[in-house]
């Protein structure tokens, strides 16, 4: 970092409630807080943060759960093995983005599966989840940070892009950083860190 002497960047940790993190996002290239920050989103958030993506991949969704879990050594759930449970299935209780959104629908209309609902993501959600029964929708990228959680790729056809978002006017490091980014995506495209 010594060549970018001025760069900022900042990791977000779940700790962080969405006031704090949608101020960070608001103030993207800003003289704010950070340059660019990796993260999940669509373009609706896009457009109401007023910032821009460079796309990594597209996560799938699935269920997190303690490595103890009955449905741990599955290769992969279905809505039905949700509903087949009496554990509780964690949901975020407000809109993510679309994909999570159009999964959360699906649950929030079956009655079969007992549902609990989170404001924030963060330790404390994760912690019950890795010391309870409790399942959490998810994607695998929200249980990389807690090792006692496991994650199992629910069977549907909804995905969630993940990238580094940054200003739609970046300045010439973050420029020179987004290419350095895109290119070794590019080039370790079958490289996978979860």
């Amino acid at each position: 970092m010594k060549q970018y002497p001025n760069l900022r960047v900042e990791l977000v940790p779940f700790e962080n409630e969405k006031v704090v993190e949608a101020d960070i996002i608001s103030h993207l290239g800003n003289e704010g807080l950070v340059d660019i920050m990796l993260t999940t989103y669509d373009e609706n958030f896009l457009i109401e943060k007023k910032c821009t993506a460079l796309k990594l991949t597209d996560l799938s969704l699935s269920i997190a759960m303690s490595l103890n879990h009955r449905l741990a050594n599955k290769d992969k759930l279905t809505i039905e093995d949700i509903r087949s449970g009496r554990e509780s299935l964690l949901l975020m209780s407000r809109d993510l983005v679309k994909g999570y959104n159009s999964v959360r629908e699906i649950f929030l209309k079956d009655n079969l599966v007992r549902k609990e609902y989170f404001d924030s993501l963060n330790m404390k959600i994760l912690n019950r989840c890795a010391s309870s029964g409790s399942l959490l929708l998810a994607t695998n990228a929200w249980t990389f940070s807690h090792p006692l959680l496991k994650s199992v790729p629910l069977e549907v056809n909804e995905t969630i892009p993940f990238g580094v978002i940054h200003s739609k006017h970046p300045t010439e490091q973050v420029r020179k950083i987004l290419k350095i980014i895109e290119f070794v995506n590019l080039e370790q495209q079958n490289f996978k860190l979860w």
